[in-house]
This record gives structure tokens, C-alpha cells and sequence, in this order.
């Protein structure tokens, strides 16, 4: 294994080297031609578990696994020309793109049957996964990351380089973005950065409460703040986002199985 694949992959549980007659008979019954730096990696390691970077996770698939789970998925059926090879670890799996002579690699939502959800991930195994090691979530340290998109507000699930994935329980923000059905009244689409006239990232009181902006300004004038007598009482929040308890702004997030505020201080939104 060369050098870079070693350093992007040095965080992960690797395994023994894979047999070539096993790797290439799986590629002939894929009807694939896999990547070279692919196939250099699975000679070292027969797949592989872990994360890569400060935030992303990946799982490749051993080569005996990967006949076995392109047919559970019915990835031929459904989305003919990709080749899954792994996962994030959750809803989204890797696949190599062969609709053109040379394949790149995509990230794939499970949920997904419609081709033109394939994001592109690089063009060679070293780029995807250099990809993933500059990839940044803000999921961690007890903060969630929102985007705003034409007075909306949407959770950001992945920020990345260049896109956002975006999920919301507003159907008028469902139809404004044409998103799809994610779970139980959620809906989710991936769009791109630039959509978004302003991204950041939110902190529980608990966790040491704070805003971090990533991208344009936050404002909201004292005007748009609704006065409340309880912070339990979320019904102004959840229209406004914001109120004013006791003289201290608050953001509220209503779930549908609780009520709470993060209480965001003196901060100027």
C-alpha cells in the first residue's frame, strides 16, 4: 500500500489482505473494472472500518461481501451503472460511477432509486478519499448546525466543501426546495452552499451556550423577538425562532417528543 493510502486510511481497523482471484472474479461478476489505487488497497486490506479525518466514518466492504450486498440493495435494479463498495456507516453508501469509460466514485443515499442523487466524490480512491478526510460535520460538542434559505430555516445533517445537506419538518420549505421524504413528516435534499445566504452552528446552554457563524450574517432586530412569561412556552419560538425570557434571548427546539430552549446569552443574532 503506498504512502498516501496508508496516511488517509491510519485511523481505521484494516484486515487482512484480500485474495486477488477472489477480488478480480467479484469485478467480473459486477461487469466492473475496479480503480487501481482500489485494488491496491484491498491487496493490503480486505476492507476496512473506521473514521478518516476529524469527522467522517467509512466502511469498505470486504470483497466477499460486495456481490452479495449490491443484490440486497438492488443497486442493478434501481440505479444501473453504479457499484456499491461501502458505506458512511448510516444512510449513505459509496459506490464506484461506471457510466463512463473511467469510474469515479459517488455517495449514494440508501433511501434513494433516483440516479441524479449521486454526489461525486473524486475521480481516483486517493481523491475520495481525501474527500472525506475534508469533509466537516457540525454535529459533535453538543452543537447542530442550521442553514437559512429564502427566510427558511433548515438542520443541516453534512456541511461539506460545496453542499449541504439540509433536512426540515416545514412543508412549505419542503415545496420551495422540491425535497423528498425522509421519515415521519421530515424531509431532506442535498443543495449547494451557495443556496443558503447564511449557515451556522448553534450550542447548548449545557454544552457552553454560543453561535458560531459559518457563512453571512445572522441578524434578527429586536423587533422579530417575542417576549414570553415561560421559556417552556415555545409556541412564539417555534414561529419566530427566538424570544426573550427574563431578559435573556432564547432559540427554542420543539421536537415532537419534547420542549426546550437553548439559552444563547447576550448574543447579537
Amino acid at each position: 500500500m503506498n504512502t498516501n493510502l496508508k496516511r488517509l486510511t491510519e485511523q481505521m481497523k484494516l484486515n487482512p489482505p484480500a485474495i486477488k482471484e477472489i477480488l478480480d472474479e467479484t469485478a467480473a461478476k459486477l461487469k466492473i473494472k475496479f480503480p487501481g489505487q482500489y485494488v491496491e488497497f484491498m491487496l493490503a486490506s480486505n476492507g476496512a472500518e473506521g473514521r478518516i479525518g476529524p469527522d467522517s466514518y467509512l466502511v469498505i466492504w470486504p470483497a466477499e461481501q460486495l456481490i452479495a450486498l449490491n443484490m440486497e440493495y438492488a443497486v442493478n435494479e434501481f440505479t444501473p451503472g453504479l457499484v456499491y463498495f461501502g458505506s458512511d456507516g448510516g444512510g449513505a453508501a459509496y459506490a464506484f460511477d461506471v457510466r463512463a469509460s473511467n469510474p469515479s466514485i459517488v455517495e449514494f443515499p440508501f433511501a434513494s432509486v433516483k440516479i441524479e442523487d449521486a454526489k461525486f466524490c473524486g475521480n481516483t480512491f486517493t481523491e475520495f478519499l481525501e474527500y472525506l478526510h475534508q469533509e466537516k460535520l457540525y454535529l459533535n460538542n453538543g452543537s447542530r448546525t442550521y442553514c437559512r434559505i429564502k427566510g427558511y430555516k433548515f438542520f443541516v445533517r453534512k456541511l461539506e466543501r460545496h453542499m449541504l445537506w439540509v433536512i426540515t419538518d416545514d412543508y412549505e420549505a419542503c415545496k420551495l426546495l422540491k425535497m423528498e421524504t425522509a421519515d415521519k413528516g421530515m424531509y431532506e435534499k442535498w443543495i449547494p452552499q451557495e443556496a443558503a445566504d447564511c449557515i451556522w452552528a448553534e450550542r447548548k446552554h449545557s454544552e457552553g451556550a454560543g453561535i458560531e457563524v459559518l457563512k453571512g450574517k445572522l441578524k434578527v432586530t429586536p423587533e422579530e423577538i417575542p417576549v414570553i412569561p415561560d421559556p417552556y412556552d415555545t409556541a412564539y419560538c417555534k414561529a419566530h425562532g427566538f424570544a426573550i425570557y427574563q431578559g435573556k434571548r432564547f432559540h427554542a427546539y420543539a421536537g415532537s417528543n419534547s420542549n426546550f430552549v437553548y439559552d444563547l446569552g447576550s448574543y447579537d443574532f
